[in-house]
């Protein structure tokens, strides 16, 4: 009686918030900036939600894929600093836009995702999950997945095994959003600085998140935004002073045809990677290799238009790719709960 007492206000609460996010972006806002768009941008966003979803539908037969979501913090930290380089200047309505846009874009979404998903606990799920799952919901509200154990293992593959918690997966929004509140800072302080400096002011930065990466527990290496995330966005950011620097180099940039074979072989070497099937490769190594390639893609993909990443199907996956990830984890909750589990249990008892 009290778990069912405690969902009916949480998600009286959870209604309320997610009426109050459609009424705040309702209104209109002025934008002062065009919007930062690349279709080949969208393709890589498809390879990355295609590798999370079968990673954690299949993972034993596609143990890599998680490496899709260190893509997607390459892709934040590269198109945060182009969008936020195209103002003139960075002042505080700047910040503010900055902030709306990155809130409009996750939050109305995400609070109705949650909501959904304890519906769906209390409906379709076993009794005995729901508490757990509130627990959980807690801590995805907060976008502190990352921080609190949400599991008494607190191991993610043990999580992922289990398919009992139906916010496992908003580890990796919670990490997004606390990277979000860094970021005005880390941008700041090089958007003042001269290139040359600006990027060793950023390799400092990559190289004491990967010092603490390499320091801390598996656990919280994996998770923190400090010790895995900071230096994967680092590197997005990276990436842009990198390519922009190849844009005004003129001259410079490599040949069509040069492009194009590096470009392939970046594109097969990414695919690959995510998808090797049974293997699984080290952590660190099998990370470094796939965001370098995903680097290489965004980087010698910036001058050329038709591509299989433009693909107006891969790139409408990259459009829904945050909607996907969201509902794809609390489905298959669903779906292993109710007939998986059922089908082994009537299994068991058949042989009994």
């Amino acid at each position: 009686m009290s778990s069912a007492y405690e969902l009916e206000s949480f998600t009286d609460s959870l209604l309320l918030s997610v009426a109050g996010w459609i009424v705040i972006f309702k209104l209109k806002l002025r934008h002062f900036s065009a919007a930062y768009f690349r279709n080949d941008l969208q393709g890589i966003r498809a390879i990355a939600i295609t590798s999370v979803m079968l990673f954690h539908f299949y993972p034993y037969i596609f143990p890599n894929g998680h490496v899709g979501v260190d893509q997607f913090f390459v892709l934040s930290g590269f198109l945060m600093t182009a969008m936020c380089e195209r103002e003139k200047h960075f002042g505080i309505k700047q910040m503010t836009w900055f902030y709306y846009r990155r809130v409009k874009r996750i939050v109305p979404s995400y609070l109705l995702a949650i909501l959904l998903s304890l519906i769906c606990s209390k409906l379709l799920l076993p009794d005995y999950l729901l508490p757990p799952n509130l627990t959980s919901a807690r801590a995805a509200l907060k976008f502190t997945t990352n921080i609190e154990a949400t599991d008494s293992i607190k191991e993610y593959n043990v999580m992922l095994t289990r398919a009992a918690d139906l916010f496992t997966h908003t580890w990796s929004i919670a990490v997004e959003m606390q990277f979000y509140v860094l970021f005005p800072c880390i941008f700041l302080a090089f958007r003042r600085l001269p290139d040359w400096i600006a990027i060793i002011w950023v390799v400092v930065l990559g190289s004491i998140s990967l010092l603490c990466h390499i320091k801390l527990t598996p656990p919280e290496a994996f998770s923190y935004v400090h010790a895995r995330m900071l230096l994967i966005y680092v590197l997005g950011i990276f990436i842009h002073l990198l390519s922009k620097n190849s844009v005004n180099a003129g001259d410079g940039t490599p040949k069509k045809c040069t492009n194009t074979i590096f470009y392939g072989l970046c594109l097969a070497g990414v695919i690959g990677t995510n998808l090797l099937v049974f293997i699984s490769v080290e952590g660190l190594i099998h990370r470094t290799i796939a965001v370098s390639l995903t680097a290489g893609l965004i980087l010698l993909n910036s001058r050329q238009n038709v591509n299989f990443l433009t693909s107006k199907y891969i790139v409408y996956i990259g459009h829904i790719s945050y909607s996907l990830y969201l509902v794809h984890w609390p489905i298959y909750i669903v779906f292993k709960q109710n007939f998986v589990e059922t089908a082994m249990g009537m299994s068991r008892s058949i042989h009994v």
